[in-house]
């Protein structure tokens, strides 16, 4: 099952149905049931635990559950596909926590958080994916809400022609559910595509990543930012990101943004594209 935005939300729905009583809203094990167990839970947010098991383990577990321990098995309850779907929503949840040390500023040469992919539609009936700017473009992937980010949004048309001159792709994908009508009002006044289809999936899973440093927002079911911004590199891999609630000034000074583009502009890095699929 490719690790991609559709799969990764079907993951979350089905997580928050069959797993969260035990294994609590962030999967850190710490659901309403789980202290009524007879075994410890693994923290599935912040410990290494998916990096130290297969994809496949996981599978296993799902589906045919762990002897010795409170753990059943779904074989007969969930679909094969949707078991994978939850594999990929586990380890989107730890991936996702990782990305806390991303900031602002890239760090140069230095590339190891894989986002999920996605496909998408754009407002002028368009189609692409992420994968299609592998190699030749770097993307600001710009998850917005309307009206909270209409000021930033501005910003950014302001200064898409210099952003077009640095090579970069800029993707609008709402945060917020929109009606059809309110998303083509918005992108009609863009330079650049805002996002239809695909667009609640896409904001779900890279919201994922909104945990820094400073908040870790680990308690309870976590608040998703009203606005995120990500820099991806050509390579495909999650460079810089900017939350302006917490990061405050970052890439509202337009010319910091600039700064870190061409620092990517001018990386010559020679690594493999990030899997299709979890391993």
């Amino acid at each position: 099952m490719p690790f991609d935005v559709i799969s990764i939300t079907n993951g979350a729905a089905l997580f928050n149905q069959h797993c969260v009583e035990c294994h609590g809203y962030q999967g850190m094990g710490n659901g309403i049931k789980s202290r009524t167990l007879s075994t410890k839970l693994p923290d599935l947010l912040i410990e290494p635990h998916t990096t130290e098991h297969t994809p496949g383990d996981f599978y296993n577990w799902i589906s045919y559950g762990m002897v010795n321990t409170d753990m059943p098995g779904y074989a007969e309850k969930i679909s094969e596909e949707d078991r994978w779907d939850l594999v990929n929503y586990v380890h989107a949840l730890s991936r996702g926590y990782q990305a806390r040390i991303l900031t602002p500023e890239i760090i140069p040469n230095k590339a190891y958080v894989k986002p999920p992919f996605f496909s998408y539609t754009e407002n002028n009936s368009n189609s692409g994916s992420l994968q299609d700017f592998r190699g030749h473009k770097a993307v600001l992937l710009v998850i917005f809400s309307w009206p909270q980010s209409q000021d930033r949004i501005e910003q950014l048309k302001q200064a898409y022609d210099r952003l077009s001159e640095q090579n970069i792709a800029v993707l609008a994908v709402p945060a917020n559910e929109l009606a059809a009508t309110e998303v083509t009002q918005i992108a009609a006044e863009l330079p650049f595509p805002a996002v239809t289809q695909g667009a609640s999936e896409i904001a779900a899973s890279y919201a994922l990543s909104r945990r820094t440093l400073t908040h870790p927002d680990i308690i309870g079911k976590g608040k998703n930012p009203d606005h995120m911004e990500f820099l991806i590199d050509r390579n495909g891999y999650m460079r810089a990101r900017w939350i302006p609630s917490i990061d405050q000034t970052g890439w509202s000074d337009i010319d910091k943004l600039y700064q870190q583009i061409n620092l990517l502009n001018r990386e010559n890095m020679k690594v493999p594209y990030p899997e299709d699929f979890v391993r």
